[in-house]
C-alpha cells in the first residue's frame, strides 16, 4: 500500500480515480525500455488483487499521465524532510549509538504525511535525537553532506 501526502494523492486521483496509488509506479516502470522484472511486496489479498489488475495487460503510462506523475513528484518532494538514503554510516561512530536513519525516517514520514505522532514513537527508542553530543563525528561519513547535529536538534525540540 502506497502513502503518499495529501497533495499527491489528490494530484494522481483526479489524473485516474479508478486506479491505485502503488499501480502508478508499476505502470512507470512498465513504460521504462529495460526493466524486466517488477518484484512487489505485498502482505494483503487486496493488494495481490491490485497487482493483478494492474499487470493484467501491458499498459504504461500516457504521456497525460506522466505528466500527473511529475506534479505529484513535486508535491512529495516539496514537502519531505532530508534525503536521508539510511546508508547507516553515521552510525558506527555515534559516540551515543543513535539510530540515525530511523530518527529520520521518522522526521520525514511526519513532514510527508503532517501526522505528529510519527515523532512520538521514537521515545521508546534508547536514545534520542536529545541525547545527540552535537560532536559532529558523523557528518564526515554523511555522503548526502546532511547536517545531522543540527537535524537532531531540529527533531529534538520538535518531539519535545
Amino acid at each position: 500500500m502506497s502513502n503518499l501526502n495529501a497533495e499527491a494523492t489528490a494530484i494522481l486521483k483526479a489524473a485516474a480515480p479508478e486506479r491505485s496509488l502503488s499501480s502508478w509506479a508499476f505502470r512507470y516502470l512498465m513504460g521504462l525500455p529495460n526493466v524486466q522484472t517488477v518484484l512487489s511486496g505485498m502482505s494483503t489479498l487486496e493488494q495481490v488483487r491490485d497487482n493483478l489488475h494492474t499487470f493484467d495487460s501491458f499498459n504504461p503510462l500516457s504521456a497525460e499521465e506522466q505528466k500527473a506523475l511529475q506534479q505529484a513528484t513535486e508535491a512529495i518532494l516539496k514537502h519531505l524532510g532530508v534525503p536521508c538514503t539510511a546508508c547507516r554510516y553515521c552510525c558506527s561512530v555515534c559516540p551515543v549509538k543513535l539510530d540515525i536513519p530511523y530518527i529520520i525516517k521518522a522526521y520525514n514520514e511526519q513532514k510527508l504525511s503532517g501526522d505528529a505522532w510519527r515523532l512520538d514513537g521514537l521515545s521508546s527508542l534508547e536514545h534520542s535525537a536529545a541525547d545527540c553530543l552535537q560532536c559532529g563525528r558523523c557528518l564526515r561519513r554523511c555522503p548526502q553532506n546532511i547536517d545531522i547535529p543540527g537535524l537532531m536538534r531540529k527533531i529534538a525540540n520538535r518531539a519535545a
